[in-house]
């Protein structure tokens, strides 16, 4: 019998104990939550977007609105830029790698500041094309009051941009051959990685055309061709500026 009573006890103390802790989590404060370092909601609204998300964004409204998209072809397109997106930054988070490998320290540290300058001087011409007056058939304008041109998107402090990157691998080597001094050997070496970039960049946009092409339908793909034909294989503001640049971003 005393064992009996000693077991119902202790169960009598459990549920009052259980009962305690329920209580103080019903009436704790909901903000003691975020104070302890959760995320409050709303707080990734106010993260500013990065130029390659403005141009994944800016890539999706051009093509449902030229191409006439369902929601779901822009749920997919979204989806397909963001995937070549990430793996362009990947790919060219191994080149910068592999180009500062072959580079002394004092070059080092110029290539750095270099690579800084430009991705700041990318994201200032993005926020300005988000920030101008808009141009006409309310497309982005040029910032600062100019109006926008045809299908372009503006160009941030109403002058003309300086800092979009060289147009082939050859012009790459130049530039960085310039800016540092690089030896016949760095050069050399320096070449292979970027003509090997390059041409895994060239692929993955062949790649990401197909599945864009994919998701269409026959009247949709012959639009697409034919706006990636004006732009002479491109369809993104300045023929997708943001492909055709150095291992920086």
């Amino acid at each position: 019998m005393t064992l009996v009573r000693m077991a119902w006890v202790a169960a009598v103390a459990t549920a009052i104990s259980l009962g305690t802790v329920w209580a103080q989590e019903e009436n704790q404060d909901p903000k003691q939550g975020e104070e302890e370092g959760q995320p409050q909601p709303g707080a990734e609204e106010n993260k500013e977007p990065s130029p390659a998300e403005r141009m994944i964004e800016f890539m999706t409204q051009r093509l449902q609105q030229t191409l006439d998209l369902t929601e779901e072809q822009v749920a997919q397109v979204r989806a397909i830029l963001t995937e070549s997106s990430n793996a362009r930054t990947a790919a060219e988070a191994e080149t910068t790698k592999a180009i500062e490998a072959e580079l002394t320290e004092e070059q080092l540290a110029k290539y750095q500041e270099f690579r800084k300058s430009r991705e700041e001087a990318r994201r200032n011409r993005w926020q300005g094309r988000g920030e101008g007056e808009r141009g006409e058939g309310d497309r982005p304008g040029r910032g600062e009051g100019e109006r926008g041109e045809g299908d372009r998107p503006g160009r941030g402090e109403g002058g003309r941009g300086r800092s979009r990157g060289p147009r082939s691998a050859e012009a790459e080597l130049a530039e960085l051959q310039e800016l540092l001094g690089l030896s016949e050997e760095q050069a050399a070496a320096i070449k292979g990685i970027l003509e090997k970039s390059w041409a895994d960049r060239q692929a993955a946009r062949d790649q990401e055309t197909e599945r864009i092409k994919g998701i269409l339908n026959e009247e949709q793909a012959a639009l697409y061709e034919e706006m990636r034909a004006r732009r002479g294989g491109g369809w993104g503001p300045r023929e997708r500026e943001r492909e055709n640049q150095g291992p920086e971003y």
